[in-house]
């Protein structure tokens, strides 16, 4: 559903609907509860917004817009330039109702049947069936049964869907042996060395339409289109053997343009992208040509907020019109503006699926029916501390900062961080929540002062204290460093030179002491006559006098020249202990080299500060 919470008709399976009928229902349904005057508050502030973006897009004058997007196009020439460099064919596998199809494969009889799975009474996978009700993901289940009352209602069962996704990484890795997990249910696959094995196999395809009737390609394909085609048609083809489910494919040379193509033929289809360019600006005005059409609701991560606000602001609906009004958005938009345009040009990044071991926090949080009974609290809090704590152990991590979010019945959120000793102990983690908990709730009571709010869908509809929970949410921030401090000089000096130079100054530390060891020694003997006659006499009583003084001779000269180096190798030491002294290691981000930076980097630089 959208910022309005109605139907987003870009969603696969609802263009062909009733729009107004279902929107009705939707309203007759959430009117007057705490979510729906949340969510009007909400659009207020946005329009709001759109409303201050006008007036500073007046106050801009045509040689500024000039000068910007001057700017803006330098700079994304340079990152098509890149890209251009360093082309690669991605491939985005993105399974299909993914949550419904698991369940599906012990009761195939659901395929035919509408059905959901829903988390809670919050809808989190509906199949295509459904889909014809109007039904979508993020629907209250209540609202799903008055569209549809013969829906099947079945609940989340993560455990048997996260088996499914990792016997699917069985087939993935066939194909890139570095395959990214984006989700759950859809991955990011680099095709470029298969495909250039067949190409260097002498592969030569001609495209007969009826061997792609699932595939949709977006451009006339050439013999490296075929082969990626045939290859993605490989890849889904196993999956479904092997699983039982179906998977749609997107393929282009970004991940943000095959997470889009992979969208445009579901389900069980896929769609392709040009693949082979002529320079950095084919390449640009190819992209920018794919995407120009589509609704910016297309793009990955904007909701209803971002595409109202650009719609009152800009008159923006088309990925096209961000990229024709980009120097206008830079000029007068903050944290969004970059992404924005980096978008509207395929150059989005697009978050990539993360192991524990890189996860900046580590948190979970469940949402139940609005209560005020502490005990109640207390046991569902205990239930998510218990999550984040095994993943803490798993991940060997030892947060510093516990943090605790809480959604009333009004649906206003409140949070608090608190620090804590480095830590993955369960009560630490639970008595932290608590305390933090109880402080949000009296915050809360305090500042409602009793208001009562409504909450529910339909005929469950009913009255209760603006101050209950309805969601808790508890995370471990800031993890400690596992390793402790290196110490020492060449500890230090490890941090920042190579293997090879830390041997060879490690061999000059053992030699210079050799020869400190050596002059002491040459210290004990108290004159060079006194060694000599030493000398003399034990080579007298083994080889004669005549010999013995001429080995005498001989090493005489070399002690001289011992001493000479004595003296040399005392000073190196020297030098060397008193660089080690002044030695400073530095930090890791002044290692790093300072690269040249565009309007577009600067601009987020700024507003970061």
């Amino acid at each position: 559903m959208n910022r309005l919470n109605l139907l987003d008709t870009t969603k696969n399976g609802l263009q062909t609907l009733d729009i107004q009928e279902i929107n009705r229902k939707i309203t007759d349904q959430t009117y007057g509860s705490a979510k729906y005057d949340m969510i009007q508050q909400r659009t207020e502030k946005t329009i709001q917004k759109s409303v201050d973006l006008q007036v500073r897009t007046a106050e801009l004058n045509q040689r500024q817009i000039q000068a910007k997007q001057l700017e803006i196009d330098s700079d994304l020439f340079n990152r098509y330039e890149q890209l251009f460099r360093n082309q690669k064919i991605i491939c985005v596998v993105d399974f299909d109702c993914f949550f419904c199809a698991v369940e599906s494969i012990s009761n195939p009889a659901l395929n035919s049947k509408p059905m959901i799975v829903a988390g809670g009474s919050i809808v989190c996978a509906s199949n295509y069936e459904a889909r014809k009700y109007g039904i979508r993901s993020a629907m209250p289940t209540k609202v799903c049964l008055e569209l549809c009352p013969h829906l099947t209602v079945i609940q989340t069962n993560s455990s048997k869907y996260a088996e499914v996704s990792q016997r699917a990484g069985q087939v993935f890795k066939l194909y890139d042996r570095n395959f990214t997990m984006l989700s759950v249910d859809e991955a990011e696959l680099d095709l470029t060395y298969v495909v250039r094995q067949r190409l260097q196999q002498g592969v030569q395809l001609t495209y007969v339409e009826s061997d792609y009737q699932s595939t949709n390609f977006l451009t006339p394909p050439s013999n490296i289109e075929l082969i990626t085609a045939q290859i993605a048609l490989e890849l889904r083809t196993q999956l479904n053997k092997l699983l039982k489910i179906t998977a749609s494919c997107g393929i282009s040379v970004s991940t943000q343009l095959a997470k889009l193509c992979a969208d445009l033929r579901k389900p069980n289809g896929q769609s392709i992208t040009k693949l082979q360019f002529t320079s950095p600006t084919d390449l640009g005005s190819s992209i920018r040509q794919i995407l120009a059409p589509l609704p910016v609701r297309k793009i990955w991560g904007i909701g209803g907020a971002t595409h109202l606000l650009l719609k009152n602001a800009f008159k923006i609906d088309t990925i096209g019109q961000i990229y024709e009004k980009r120097a206008t958005i830079m000029l007068t938009m903050t944290k969004s503006a970059i992404d924005l345009v980096l978008a509207s040009c395929g150059l989005q990044t697009i978050l990539e699926g993360f192991s524990q071991e890189d996860a900046k926090s580590i948190g979970n949080e469940v949402t139940f029916k609005e209560t005020g009974d502490m005990e109640q609290l207390k046991s569902h809090l205990m239930g998510i501390s218990k999550k984040v704590a095994c993943r803490l152990i798993d991940a060997n991590k030892h947060c510093t900062r516990i943090r605790v979010k809480v959604r009333f019945a009004d649906w206003s959120d409140y949070s608090h961080v608190e620090s804590v000793s480095e830590t993955q102990n369960l009560d630490d983690i639970f008595q932290t929540g608590v305390k933090i908990m109880k402080q949000l709730i009296a915050k809360k009571s305090l500042l409602s002062g009793g208001k009562i709010v409504q909450t529910g869908f339909g005929n469950s509809k009913n009255d209760c204290s603006a101050a209950m929970v309805r969601l808790i949410g508890i995370s471990s921030l800031e993890f400690a460093e596992e390793n402790g401090r290196e110490n020492g000089i060449l500890e230090q000096l490890r941090k920042i030179k190579n293997d090879k130079e830390l041997k060879m100054e490690e061999e000059s530390l053992e030699k210079n002491k050799d020869l400190k060891n050596e002059k002491c020694e040459n210290k004990n003997m108290k004159t060079k006559e006194g060694g000599l006659q030493n000398y003399v006499q034990l080579n007298m009583n083994q080889n004669g006098l005549k010999n013995g003084i001429q080995d005498l001779k001989r090493d005489s000269v070399n002690n001289d020249r011992n001493k000479v180096e004595n003296k040399s190798s005392k000073q190196n030491v020297q030098e060397l202990q008193d660089s080690s002294d002044s030695f400073e290691v530095l930090p890791k981000a002044s290692l790093k080299t300072k690269q040249k930076s565009g309007p577009i980097d600067q601009f987020l630089s700024k507003n970061r500060k």
